[in-house]
């Protein structure tokens, strides 16, 4: 009879929370989604780079997704059952707090194994890669990206470009208006051709190859002024270096481990917060579920939001004050775990008895109406 109900719960708690992370992660990638599909079309990202941006987005997100979805969905999927008076049921049977624990500990352990797996390897890839990939696209929107009959900046918006009609790699109708030195200061150029071409040198340089067109040199209003015809002219430019990415959370995991940095040392207790909140906020919703019969499902659930939104804040600054050194790096956010493996203990006593927690009750302790 254990077996059955153990199995029954944890069908209905994997369910449940197939649907809440599926659910939380569609509302967190549409805001990203959009943002993307905004730089694509305003062409300071290629299209196709969309949606590979989005998959490792998704990765880093499901690594702070996964504990709060299974912690909702725990206190929903167990919440359904003590309203609809199934856990009485279950409990006239014999069943009490070890059958509703083994369980969620049996979807929690493999859960945060893959947690961990995530928080430490997988997440640190994905946002490295992304970055990569987003930088690449900054990189080559200068001239990559050329829409026929659009004026395009470039050199951080000290130059203007524009083509009239692109067809097969030639670009037609060409007008380019830049700066002749380093900075602002510089003497205008603008340059007009009828067709112009894209050449990559093997230095990694770009060469724009103009045709058949005038070069005018000189600040308006001014009397130095100089107008050139040419058959051809190249005007070369260096794209920026892609720089790998320095950010702590994009950093492999040992080489936060070797470094002597306490800011590094304060990602890497971020890191390993992930599969350990995994665990108690999992312990913490079974007996959020549980209310009255009178007092609704919605109260639980309300005050788990409440909870985990004071857990991560604390995680978070916690992280801050390692940073900062105003908290030892042995201590690390191990602090912040203990406070809420308290509230744990607090909770399952007042619903289940202290004998149930400590191991040697008998039957639970009923809710009054």
């Amino acid at each position: 009879m254990r077996r059955i109900i153990q199995r029954y719960i944890l069908r209905e708690i994997t369910q449940t929370w197939a649907v809440v992370t599926v659910v939380l992660l569609l509302i967190l990638l549409a805001a990203r989604f959009a943002r993307y599909i905004g730089e694509a079309a305003a062409g300071e990202l290629p299209p196709e780079a969309v949606f590979q941006l989005i998959g490792l987005t998704a990765v880093q997100y499901l690594t702070i997704l996964v504990p709060v979805a299974l912690f909702l969905a725990i206190i929903l999927a167990l919440g359904r059952l003590n309203a609809d008076s199934e856990m009485s049921a279950m409990e006239a049977c014999g069943a009490g707090l070890r059958d509703y624990i083994q369980p969620v500990l049996l979807l929690v352990f493999p859960v945060a194994l893959v947690l961990a797996w995530l928080a430490f390897d997988l997440s640190p890839q994905a946002a490295r890669y992304a970055a990569e990939v987003q930088a690449e696209a900054e990189q080559t929107a200068t001239f990559g990206m050329i829409e026929a009959g659009r004026f395009r900046g470039f050199d951080r918006g000290r130059g203007v470009f524009y083509a009239r009609e692109v067809r097969d790699g030639e670009l037609r109708d060409v007008f380019v208006r830049a700066r002749s030195g380093a900075d602002d200061e510089g003497t205008e150029v603008v340059i007009t051709a009828a067709s112009a071409e894209l050449v990559r040198e093997d230095t990694g340089a770009r060469v724009l190859l103009l045709h058949d067109g005038y070069r005018y040199h000189g600040n308006p209003g001014e009397a130095a002024y100089q107008e050139i015809r040419f058959e051809r002219h190249g005007m070369r430019y260096q794209l920026p270096p892609i720089e790998p990415a320095q950010r702590r959370h994009t950093r492999p995991t040992s080489e936060l481990w070797a470094s002597e940095w306490v800011q590094d040392h304060a990602e890497l207790h971020w890191r390993l917060a992930m599969p350990v909140s995994v665990l108690l906020l999992a312990l913490l919703a079974i007996p959020l579920s549980r209310a009255a019969p009178r007092q609704g499902r919605s109260w639980g659930l309300l005050l788990g939001i409440l909870v985990y939104l004071v857990y991560s804040n604390l995680l978070g600054v916690g992280q801050a004050w390692i940073e900062r050194g105003r908290m030892p790096v042995e201590l690390g956010l191990w602090w912040v775990h203990a406070l809420l493996g308290g509230v744990v203990i607090l909770a399952l006593a007042r619903h289940y008895g202290l004998g149930w927690v400590l191991g040697y009750g008998r039957r639970p302790r009923r809710e009054q109406t």
